[in-house]
């Protein structure tokens, strides 16, 4: 018996950027249903395809994690999936219940109170008003939202919303979960809870399409993942080789960057000795500045920021604890930057650049690329079974642990 609980099969769905012509559109799309015509296959004027030839398998107990930049069409691949759309052509095959929260509060009824809403929801996944029952003491645990269960949704918050729909869809158990941006709202201790009742779901065998920019979220969850571009698969399969697929294709130029400014100026070049960096392992970086004018540059300095999109700012360093740049004028000079044991883990990181002068505040140039290179021989750990998040940290663990050929630990198993 198979154990693929999805399939999706060349799904397409196309939409109108004009409204006059979306409107034309649709009559003309709901007359040939009408009358027995197989819908157009092409694009008509100011259309575009969301979805494009989508297709895709989900096996039992699998998360897959669905990314993309705004707009790829995640939402409206996940909206199909759930049956909440139509598409214009391809089909969507499912063993078994589906359950989305793919939207904040989406299917809730604003005047009505958050637990006759839970009532609501069972009823459109298919549930009795007896399961459900025996299951509230759990959802209304889960959502942790105290006396406003008894209040109208449209007086929840973004967040309050986001837990009750999260503890409705996750607890009347279906076969397959579409969850979307659910883990980017909330303070931290509900989406800890969010995660651990995921590992418990999928331990239990069901299967999760879970959305999210958040790649440090994602990499403690997913066992492969799928890529959208402007509505079209540009990867599946392992997620770590997708991540780093994704990130690069948000970035224009991954190896250096350039400035143009009123300043005489000017970071030229950045250049990697490498763009690929081991855990623990030496980066070298070259930077080129040069003076278009007269101007000479005394005592100037030059700052680093490290970054990357999951965490923001994550260090900074300046050449002015080393020494200072002096450069004659019209002349060109090569900063040379070595960063001895780069304590990062699996992921995309980048460099940013400003060269200051003398005064603390004197920005005279800056760097508008990045210098990107990534890290990608470290296996990142599932969270709490191994090295995770950005840092790795050396240490050494002792006292009454027991021996690690001796740990027996499903989880850990499951997810070397």
């Amino acid at each position: 018996m198979s154990d693929t609980v999805l399939q999706v099969k060349n799904l397409s769905k196309r939409y109108c950027g004009k409204l006059k012509h979306s409107l034309a559109y649709g009559i003309e799309d709901i007359a040939r249903e009408c009358i027995g015509m197989s819908p157009r296959s092409g694009l008509r004027l100011e259309e575009f395809w969301a979805n494009n030839k989508i297709s895709f398998e989900l096996k039992k107990g699998e998360c897959l994690g669905l990314i993309g930049g705004n707009g790829a069409g995640k939402s409206t691949l996940l909206k199909q999936i759930a049956g909440l759309i139509k598409p214009d052509a391809g089909e969507v095959e499912i063993q078994g219940q589906v359950g989305a929260l793919i939207e904040l509060g989406a299917g809730f009824n604003p005047i009505l109170s958050g637990r006759e809403n839970i009532y609501i929801n069972g009823a459109v996944l298919g549930m009795g008003k007896k399961e459900v029952d025996r299951k509230l003491d759990r959802i209304l645990d889960f959502a942790d939202i105290g006396n406003f269960i008894e209040a109208p949704v449209q007086s929840y918050s973004s967040g309050m919303k986001v837990r009750l729909g999260f503890a409705v869809a996750a607890h009347l158990e279906p076969e397959i979960l579409l969850v979307d941006e659910v883990l980017a709202v909330g303070d931290t201790q509900f989406r800890m809870k969010c995660f651990r009742k995921m590992f418990e779901l999928i331990n239990s065998g069901m299967s999760i399409i879970l959305v999210s920019h958040n790649l440090i979220s994602l990499r403690r969850i997913v066992n492969r993942c799928l890529v959208l571009n402007r509505g079209e698969i540009d990867f599946c399969g392992p997620s770590e080789q997708g991540f780093n697929i994704y990130q690069k294709s948000i970035t224009k130029n991954p190896i250096q960057g350039s400035l143009s400014t009123k300043s005489p100026f000017t970071i030229e070049e950045v250049k990697l000795k490498t763009d690929k960096i081991r855990t623990f392992g030496t980066l070298k970086m070259y930077v080129s500045i040069r003076s278009s004018s007269d101007q000479e540059l005394n005592n100037g300095r030059l700052v680093a920021a490290l970054s990357n999109s999951e965490c923001g700012l994550l260090s900074s360093i300046s050449s002015a604890t080393s020494g200072s740049i002096n450069l004659p004028s019209k002349e060109r000079a090569t900063i040379e930057i070595i960063i001895e044991e780069l304590p990062l883990l699996t992921g995309l990181f980048r460099f940013d650049f400003w060269l200051y002068g003398e005064a603390i505040d004197d920005l005279l140039a800056s760097n508008s690329n990045g210098c990107y290179f990534s890290m990608e021989n470290i296996k990142e750990g599932l969270f709490g079974m191994g090295d995770s998040h950005t840092i790795k940290l050396k240490n050494r663990w002792g006292g009454d642990l027991v021996p690690k050929h001796e740990l027996k630990n499903q989880v850990m198993e499951e997810h070397k």
